[in-house]
């Protein structure tokens, strides 16, 4: 018996759902929401989420946010999620470490060439199921807030892999 692959759902978190899903934007004054609902035909059980960042500058640590020429950031990337009709605060990383921080064991890849690259997967528990739309009252999402300037990286996304349900 195989596996109906129609099943698989792979989506980056968008501008506010629907829009762009690059998150290297201006937040700093003026959020920038973008985040994935599950739609009405069906729940979503995630079995990972990733952030991969693109530099053409340094990649670093310490008090620095991915890029050698972002300091710590004052606001944060804000990671919230809402699963079973309860919303939670997931994280506010303001330097690489705290990104680290929320990685699952060997989580974080980098890569340093002519642009620099560094993906992190996120640790997560097992079965995180997002009720379809519809169930209760306000959706369930995965949502990251830029509250900062991050345009000097030139491309960071977070994305999402699972599987649909029924």
């Amino acid at each position: 018996m195989g596996y109906d692959t129609s099943r698989i759902i792979n989506s980056p978190l968008k501008k506010d759902g629907t829009g762009a899903s690059n998150l290297a934007v201006n937040g700093a004054g003026a959020p920038q929401v973008f985040l994935y609902n599950p739609p009405a035909g069906y729940d979503v059980e995630i079995a990972d989420i990733c952030i991969i960042v693109e530099t053409s500058n340094a990649l670093s640590f310490g008090n620095k946010f991915i890029d050698t020429t972002i300091g710590t950031l004052a606001n944060g990337l804000l990671i919230e999620i809402k699963a079973d009709d309860q919303a939670y605060t997931w994280a506010t990383c303001k330097r690489t470490r705290d990104l680290v921080e929320i990685t699952k064991g060997e989580g974080l890849d980098m890569i340093t060439g002519t642009v620099n690259f560094v993906r992190l997967c996120l640790w997560l528990p097992q079965h995180l199921r997002l009720f379809r739309t519809g169930t209760y009252t306000n959706p369930e999402y995965l949502k990251v807030t830029i509250q900062d300037d991050l345009r000097a990286i030139s491309y960071m996304e977070m994305f999402f892999s699972g599987v649909k349900l029924p």
